[in-house]
């Protein structure tokens, strides 16, 4: 078992939702802190850890309800794995070191009112807001997106040219 150090992380597999509403905007979080090496803020997609006897699409779909109160949201394909190791600064286990492997899915919203009824106190804690972007306007920003190449690869997304295996995002 991992102590959380630098040199021995906790590792946690966890699923990420690209979701986006009939206007085709992209539901993302911002972190109540900011990124360390900027200073910038971070926005990143709904999501989180994959639970015990649960699949990462079974994960995805927990965590939408969770964290939107939506349940009737369409859960799409499996397209971009992302891993990092990362030193969190949230409330919960501040300081401990994470190796996350992420799956990142597309899903799309009847509608994109999100409610906050299903949120943990540490996300409550560590989301300072959420918002809902166009393409456009994550382009136009300095703000640090998760994954950090959000930008250029949403036009294929939304575009509807999902590849057929899902590949590795930074």
């Amino acid at each position: 078992m991992s102590d959380g150090t630098r040199e021995s992380p906790h590792s946690r597999e966890s699923a990420r939702v690209l979701l986006f509403d009939t206007a085709q905007r992209l539901l993302l979080f911002r972190l109540a802190f900011p990124d360390a090496e900027s200073g910038l803020p971070v926005w990143f997609p709904p999501g989180g850890g994959v639970e015990p006897g649960e699949t990462h699409e079974q994960a995805a779909c927990r965590e939408i309800i969770e964290e939107t109160g939506m349940t009737d949201v369409v859960l799409g394909p499996w397209i971009w794995s992302r891993e990092i190791t990362i030193q969190w600064a949230g409330v919960e286990r501040q300081g401990e070191w994470f190796h996350g492997i992420e799956r990142y899915f597309v899903a799309h919203a009847p509608r994109s009112e999100v409610s906050e009824a299903g949120w943990t106190e540490a996300e409550r804690a560590d989301l300072a807001e959420y918002r809902w972007w166009l393409l456009a306007e994550i382009a136009a920003s300095q703000d640090v997106f998760v994954p950090r190449q959000l930008a250029t690869l949403l036009p294929a997304v939304l575009a509807g040219e999902l590849p057929d295996l899902p590949f590795r995002v930074e």
